[in-house]
């Protein structure tokens, strides 16, 4: 590896010692090719989070919009935590059987549109509306306060996710912390709220 005590950032194009940048191995010289202050800048445009903390803008839509997705959340939709080879994920979905109201939300918001299995043959065709790991933040963070059935579910799911480092928000990949650690309380209610059945006594 080529030792250096300065190093130009790809950047700011400005010359700087070689403690202003981060370790990067892949790199002949072993250091990043963008200081820390760019790289930081990088992330929260990219991203749109700080250093090690994420942060979700909310959505932008009327209040009434708001309260229509809110209150389709709460009847007719879940909101749930995965745990999977050493991998979280966040799962918020709507279902209903009229296609075209989960086409209006996936138009004003984004996420997919897709069919359920139906058991019964005399059912109706059903579909579900899903979003990804970043667009369930924002949801549920712009309409969290409008929830009524699944307000503490949504409070569980973001408290999850401030606790978790924000490169893992963004990339796939093992956390340093398996269930049995401070994550798995917040977990085990948000199971627990989603428990189908009488409640438990």
């Amino acid at each position: 590896m080529k030792i250096v005590t300065t190093k130009s950032c790809c950047a700011c194009r400005k010359k700087r010692p070689a403690v202003a940048f981060n370790k990067n191995m892949a790199h002949a010289d072993g250091l990043d090719s963008l200081c820390r202050g760019c790289r930081m800048a990088y992330g929260r445009e990219t991203y749109g989070y700080g250093s090690y903390r994420w942060s979700c803008p909310r959505l932008n839509l009327r209040p009434m919009e708001l309260g229509y997705i809110a209150g389709m959340l709460d009847g007719e939709g879940h909101i749930r935590l995965r745990y999977s080879n050493g991998q979280w994920s966040l799962e918020t979905a709507i279902a209903n059987t009229h296609r075209p109201v989960l086409d209006w939300i996936k138009k004003r918001i984004g996420g997919v549109v897709v069919s359920k299995a139906v058991k019964n043959p005399r059912a109706k065709p059903c579909w579900a509306w899903r979003a990804s790991v970043r667009l369930s933040l924002r949801l549920l963070q712009s309409v969290g306060p409008a929830l009524k059935i699944k307000r503490r579910h949504a409070q569980l799911a973001l408290l999850f996710y401030r606790k978790i480092p924000a490169y893992k928000v963004i990339h796939r990949g093992a956390l340093p912390e398996h269930p049995g650690g401070k994550l798995e309380a917040l977990y085990l209610e948000l199971k627990r709220l989603n428990r189908r059945g009488p409640p438990l006594m």
